[in-house]
This record gives C-alpha cells, structure tokens and sequence, in this order.
C-alpha cells in the first residue's frame, strides 16, 4: 500500500511562474505517484454548504467521488483535511472517526480503519499540530496518544509544526526570528520537543528517523524560514514500513518548490 501524506497551501488557485495553478501543480505531483491513500492538511474551506471545491480538487488529484472513497474532516479553523483511498487497490474504509470540533484545540484530526485485501485491518490517523502555540501541541499530541486501537497496526501522518527528537536544532536567531513563539516555550532557548517526545513515550516511532531520512518538509518557500522536518509518519502496534522518502527532486517533480510550502512524503506499507 502507497500512502502520500501532503500539507497543501493556502491560496491554491494562484497563478504560478509555469502558468498553472499552485492546485494544478499540485495535480500533477499527485498523479505521477498514483497513491493508493492520499492524506491531505490545509484544504481550506473544502467545508462548506456547496462542496464543490473540494469534490473538484480530488478529481484534479486523480480521485473519483463516484468510484473512490473521499472523507472530509471539517475543521473549526477552516483548515481542512482528507483522506482519499483509490478503489483499485482494493483497501476498504472500515470505520471514520472525526476529532469532534469542540474537543479540538485547532485543526483537529481523522482517523480511519482501512481495510486491506488479505492483510486485516490498519488504522490511519492524520492530523495537524497548532502552528502558533507549542503548548497546545502538546495537549494536541495527548490526543494523538489516545487514537490507539488495541492490537491493530497504526500510522499517522501529519504536519506537527514542531521538530521532532534527534533533528538538529533549527537556528531561529535571525532569519526566522518570527518563529520562536511558535516553536519554544517561554523563556527557553530551544525548541519544544515534548509533543513529539510524548508519542515516542507511548509506543510510536517516528518513520523518516528511524530510516535514516531526516531530510526538512520546510523551510524552502519563503526567505525567512529556515529548514526542518516539520511532516511526519509514525507508526505504531507493529506496522511494516518498506519505503518511506520526501518528495523533493525538481527534476522528477519540478512544481514542488512552488506548489506548496511542504515536501509531500510517501510512505510504503
């Protein structure tokens, strides 16, 4: 199974240098993969009375609503997020759980059972850290905590917003100087690890370490950021991973720079 895990961006009918829209970029990335699980954070007012604009980004991804199965989780922030699974492969959508909006502190998050042909269950869970507060990312992660489900195999994707244990130290000092109330707790020198420490705690590992693959998701879109690995899959309960990489080779992708301001990740289980 093929799961690709993108934060997308904002503003996605805007124009781009190549002509496209930052969505038809987006597209385009999408369709080389051909994932058989397409997770997705910031689909901004996909939520609406008239879901027209997120039934059309998911045709544009290669997602049929009449054929494949699309979830939408409405965010109270308007921040939305999904889960396309590609009929093809045969995976089914066993069960849908949606983070209640007034249990949320931000974003939120979805969590799905998948069904896989000949190999049981998996649970998927995809999700979206507080970008301002690193206190409540760490309320946030506790959720994250609580999604286990007894004895089936689990993996969260997600935008944590924060760095995780062993990456290096991003320097905020100058070009980034914005970002330390994001990322650090009041009055401490370095960035807050705890979230992503407390998952470690209770039984999840992190893919991209544990595969030797720190490369950052961030920092390449705007002059005044700087580099880290800010997009995630952890896995937990025994989950098999046999691929996991960021998508960042312009020749193969040459919209990524442009298309958002996060790697997409894939992840093969």
């Amino acid at each position: 199974m093929k799961v690709m895990f993108w934060n997308l961006y904002e503003r996605p009918d805007e124009e781009q240098p190549d002509g496209r829209t930052r969505r038809e970029q987006q597209a385009a990335v999408i369709r080389r993969v051909q994932p058989d699980v397409l997770a997705v954070t910031e689909g901004w007012g996909w939520a609406t009375d008239s879901t027209e604009e997120f039934a059309e980004a998911f045709e544009a991804f290669g997602f049929s609503h009449g054929d494949d199965h699309v979830e939408l989780y409405s965010s109270k922030t308007r921040c939305c997020m999904a889960l396309a699974v590609a009929r093809r492969s045969g995976i089914q959508v066993v069960r849908a759980y949606h983070q209640p909006q007034a249990e949320a502190w931000w974003h939120g998050y979805l969590q799905v059972t998948l069904g896989l042909p000949r190999h049981g269950q998996v649970e998927l869970i995809v999700a979206h850290l507080n970008p301002y507060d690193p206190t409540l990312q760490r309320i946030e992660s506790s959720w994250l905590r609580n999604t286990l489900r007894p004895g089936l195999p689990s993996l969260i994707v997600m935008d944590a917003n924060c760095v995780p244990p062993g990456d290096p130290e991003p320097d905020l000092s100058v070009k980034a100087a914005h970002q330390i109330g994001n990322s650090r707790q009041l009055g401490a020198e370095l960035v807050d690890r705890a979230p992503l420490e407390a998952l470690a705690a209770s039984g999840w590992r992190d893919v991209g370490a544990e595969f030797g693959n720190r490369r950052p998701t961030a920092g390449y879109y705007s002059p005044n950021d700087v580099p880290r690995r800010l997009d995630l899959a952890w896995t937990a309960q025994g989950l098999a991973v046999s691929g996991y990489r960021v998508l960042d080779d312009l020749q193969a992708d040459p919209e990524l720079n442009t298309a958002s301001d996060h790697r997409p990740l894939i992840i093969e289980l």
